[in-house]
């Protein structure tokens, strides 16, 4: 049996692998050293809620999904559409040229 330790750094560290951020990275936007974080994704250290509810900000899902043994559910293209139109809002102008330019080129 997996304990429950080994389970959450397996979903963080499969979480920040899909969001292609480094260790160094989520740990900066989640407020947290680097080597804390390598720790948890290994299993050897616990979490305090409140780091875990930062990781999960930061991540995009809620902190219950982290504790989970099921890979998590594919989003819905609603959802998808959300998320991407959350960005694009962020996003200066001259990038989102770039992504329009680009969006042009694909082939559906």
């Amino acid at each position: 049996m997996t304990s429950l330790r080994a389970k959450l750094g397996a979903n963080i560290r499969r979480l920040r692998a899909e969001r292609r951020y480094s260790q160094e990275q989520l740990a900066g936007l989640a407020g947290m050293n680097p080597k804390y974080l390598s720790e948890v994704e290994r299993g050897e250290r616990n979490l305090s809620v409140e780091l875990l509810v930062a990781l999960a900000n930061v991540l995009e899902v809620s902190p219950a999904e982290m504790l989970t043994d099921e890979q998590f559910q594919r989003p819905s293209r609603e959802e998808v559409i959300a998320k991407i139109v959350r960005q694009l809002q962020l996003m200066p102008l001259e990038q989102l040229l770039f992504v329009y330019r680009n969006l042009l080129l694909i082939k559906y």
